[in-house]
């Protein structure tokens, strides 16, 4: 794979183990915008395939969406596009509280 494509692995701004890349951003704007970034300063305008997993999935989703020239394709690895309509397990009440949470 590596001779077919360049990998670049991105922490979510505030998230993932890079020093110093500033506190956790609740924007998908400004989180897609922040990927834009990287992926200029690696690919002077060619399109990329995006892999997000987890919460990373909604970033590249709002990537894609905003910038279709530059997006190759998208892969969601145990993503979810929109969070907030995702249903709950009534157990999940009891793990969010403390002393479990």
């Amino acid at each position: 794979m590596n001779s077919a494509f360049r990998m670049i692995a991105v922490d979510r701004p505030g998230f993932g183990y890079t020093e110093g890349f500033g506190k956790p951003e609740p924007s998908l704007l400004n989180q897609a915008l922040a990927l834009k970034a990287v992926a200029d300063s690696f690919t002077s305008g060619q399109k990329v395939l995006l892999a997000g997993h987890s919460l990373g999935a909604p970033v590249i989703v709002k990537f894609a969406m905003d910038f279709p020239d530059l997006t190759a394709g998208l892969i969601l690895l145990g993503g979810s596009v929109d969070p907030a309509m995702e249903e709950h397990p009534w157990w999940q009440r009891a793990v969010d509280k403390a002393p479990l949470k």
